[in-house]
């Protein structure tokens, strides 16, 4: 008999010893669903290390207790040479000979197959399929059956397991370890199923070895090198990102963390995902929109600068450039290589500081004896197998935008867990590094309106005066108001304590540009040039930076940089120190060396710091009460775009960055709020967003939808309309597919 065939095969012969039986975990859901689709040809489909063999191995135990089962080792080159000689079924007879019926056949780690072995194989399982036979099939190839495929010859019904079918999702992980994941009821962590111990060193090894031969490949794998961003990234780097159909990207690379606009990835050291981009680059370089690895490195090294990675940073100019590549990119963006190496050390400290601060039982693992009979000595295979059950590695779990973290990571540096969706890249130099008043922000998470010196309004004096039309969806009961008190309870009492408070310079740029302290306008009247406008708002929005003289120069000059900008630039800063402090020794706080200028020691407070704060916040928000608290504050805050009326590229750029970073939130929050049952909740904030910017396409399709499932569909079409005016006005082209559809179903309906 062939060794590739085995009947009722021993776990021992599949999988390793060193795996022990404790740290397996039992699919209930996926084998319910295995065993819903009998009929079907189930087809388990995953990279390596996703649980395929063992999931295959726990059904054939369990539902058949270990009589009737072939198991067939699909990568086994004697059952390709038997493919192509036509003669499997021959191998397979003294197999069906001995004992009883036969009625379970696996094929584990099928390889992509040549058209004439497709066939066979195809011809192979439906003789099986005649005889009443069960066929299950692991494969890593994610288009096995593209082409010859066996629903293309109507002969068979395909029933799929993908790789986001087989990560625990938070039900699973919660009934296993409630002190870990209680708060993440509901919630799908996008993370591979890993053993405690040496889980994310053979995925790491896995990847090393991976090939990339596609455009999906490749957009994977530099989604784990970056770790997290913007999927705008992607357009810029990989040929036919755009075509990707992102659905079927995620069931089969959840490992790649993409989620709306923005990506996730699992979480390697800097080591790690520089040893990937070392071991991968000339294929990623190939498959990229760049003709020389030169160029490909430096716009790489620009995302990692725009995320603040720069322990890989620091990597990547000391192995993959020259000397005089690195002294561009350090003149580019106005750094040094010590400042790099610096930052990365910080960077590192704080990351094990925030390890070290993590309870030791949130680092117990996740385990389940099986419930199988005769079935003591289960256990998993070696790194050889590519099918295999993991326990959930915690660490992977945390690495998914730092959910699990969040707290400790959000009161250490709100820097680095901004989500994807709202990390849009940085602008130019100056990104805002925003701490502003964070630590007493933080320290009352659930009284965030604190900080906010405006008066506290009732709902239906800042809300509803905005859309009086929708006033009538809010007398429910799962009316806003009710979640309202939650996030103003607590906080308006705190207001009254902070009026006592000496008087603080605030500066608000949102809708409007002012200046006072307490009730007092800066200066008198609040009359101020327009240039120091446009300064103040870049100190501001960079409180914590020193900012370079000569890029606010070029910022608030930019088209008369000449010899006479250097006296300007004095002549403004000077008017600045005498209007924006009261005390000599403000004037010593606003500081100003040689080369730079800087807010950092002066305490301003400001709706910037607010707006990022609160934006932060809502990535570690998983409870609805969460979500409404923090958009009721964005609402309440954001007053309309970054200091309108006043023209200028740099704060062009800001004035998109936040209004993007808002609307996210708007969005991404409403659509959470509405999953949760609170519809009418959730068609105020998806309103609100609507009136923010009418020309973002996911922003009206939300409001539009939920409108249709309200029944409002006279609101509904009015959005479609001003949605479509408004990007035909702006960008010169008509509503995009996804609105018409709707938009005809709405006509549909009412018609």
């Amino acid at each position: 008999m062939n060794k590739y065939i085995v009947r009722n095969p021993q776990v021992g012969s599949l999988i390793s010893s060193h795996v022990k039986k404790k740290d397996l975990i039992e699919r209930k859901r996926l084998l319910l669903n295995l065993m819903a689709t009998r009929d079907a040809v189930r087809v388990v489909c995953a990279p390596a290390l996703f649980g395929k063999t063992i999931l295959a191995l726990q059904y054939a135990k369990i539902i058949f207790a270990d009589q009737g089962v072939v198991w067939v080792k699909a990568d086994d080159l004697c059952f390709l040479r038997d493919l192509d000689a036509r003669c499997v079924m021959d191998s397979f007879r003294p197999v069906l000979e001995k004992g009883p019926t036969c009625e379970l056949f696996v094929f584990d780690g099928v390889p992509k197959l040549s058209e004439k072995r497709m066939r066979e194989f195809i011809q192979l399982i439906y003789s099986l399929k005649l005889s009443d036979c069960e066929v299950l099939i692991t494969t890593r190839c994610k288009s096995l059956f593209s082409g010859e495929g066996l629903e293309l010859q109507g002969k068979l019904e395909l029933s799929y397991v993908t790789a986001h079918d087989l990560l625990l999702n938070s039900q699973e992980a919660a009934s296993e370890s409630p002190d870990t994941f209680s708060s993440l009821q509901g919630w799908v962590r996008p993370a591979v199923l890993c053993d405690k111990n040496e889980g994310s060193k053979r995925l790491f090894t896995n990847l090393q070895h991976m090939e990339v031969c596609s455009s999906e490949d490749a957009v994977a794998l530099l989604a784990l090198i970056i770790g997290k961003g913007a999927q705008s990234i992607f357009s810029c780097f990989i040929v036919g990102f755009a075509a990707i159909d992102l659905q079927s990207f995620n069931e089969y690379y959840p490992h790649a963390g993409l989620r709306n606009r923005g990506f996730v990835a699992l979480e390697f050291s800097a080591q790690e995902r520089f040893s990937l981009l070392w071991v991968h680059l000339a294929k990623l370089v190939e498959l990229s929109l760049y003709p020389s690895q030169k160029e490909f490195v430096l716009a790489l090294l620009d995302e990692l600068y725009n995320v603040q990675d720069y322990a890989l940073i620091q990597l990547v100019l000391k192995f993959c450039l020259i000397e005089e590549e690195r002294t561009a990119f350090y003149e580019k963006h106005e750094v040094t290589y010590e400042s790099i190496k610096c930052c990365a050390e910080e960077q590192v400290a704080e990351k094990q500081k925030n390890q070290a601060c993590d309870s030791p039982d949130s680092q117990k693992p996740v385990s389940l004896d099986l419930q199988k009979p005769d079935s003591s000595d289960l256990q998993r295979s070696d790194d050889s197998r590519e099918g295999n059950l993991q326990k959930d590695d915690l660490r992977s779990v945390k690495s998914q935008g730092g959910d699990l973290q969040n707290n400790s990571l959000l009161k250490n540096d709100l820097r680095k867990i901004e989500s994807p969706e709202n990390d849009l890249r940085a602008i130019d130099f100056g990104d805002n590094d925003l701490q502003g008043n964070k630590g007493e922000l933080l320290a009352r998470k659930k009284e965030p309106m604190a900080q906010l010196d405006a008066p506290e309004k009732t709902f239906k004096e800042s809300a509803l005066g905005a859309a009086p039309k929708e006033s009538e969806c809010f007398d429910r009961s799962d009316s806003y108001a009710e979640f309202k008190n939650l996030a103003t309870t607590e906080s308006i009492a705190q207001q009254s304590e902070n009026a006592d408070k000496s008087e603080r310079l605030v500066v608000n740029l949102f809708g409007r540009f002012e200046m006072k302290r307490g009730k007092r306008l800066v200066p008198e009247r609040g009359e101020i040039r327009k240039l120091a406008k446009i300064m103040i708002a870049l100190l501001v929005i960079n409180s914590q930076k020193d900012l370079p003289r000569t890029w606010v120069e070029r910022a608030v000059w930019p088209e008369n940089y000449t010899s006479t900008v250097t006296s300007n630039f004095y002549n403004l800063w000077s008017y600045i120190k005498r209007t924006m402090s009261e005390t000599d020794e403000e004037r010593r706080l606003l500081g100003r060396t040689r080369d730079s200028i800087s807010l950092r020691e002066l305490h301003i407070e400001s709706d910037i710091h607010t707006v990022n704060l609160l934006c932060n916040e809502f990535s570690t928000a998983h409870e609805v009460e969460d979500c409404v608290r923090i958009l009721s504050q964005l609402e309440r805050v954001y007053q309309g775009p970054l200091m309108p009326g006043i023209e200028n590229a740099q704060l062009e750029s800001y004035r998109n960055k936040f209004q993007n970073k808002v609307l996210d939130v708007l969005t991404e929050g409403s659509r959470i709020i509405y999953s949760k049952g609170n519809r009418y909740v959730a068609l105020h904030f998806a309103g609100f967003a609507f009136e923010q910017n009418i020309a973002r396409e996911d922003v009206c399709y939300l409001y539009m939808f939920i409108q249709k499932e309200l029944g409002h569909y006279s609101g509904a079409i009015n959005t479609y309309v001003e949605c479509r005016g408004a990007l035909v006005d702006e960008y010169g082209i008509d509503a995009p597919r996804r609105l018409d559809v709707l938009y005809e179903e709405i006509i549909k309906e009412v018609s």
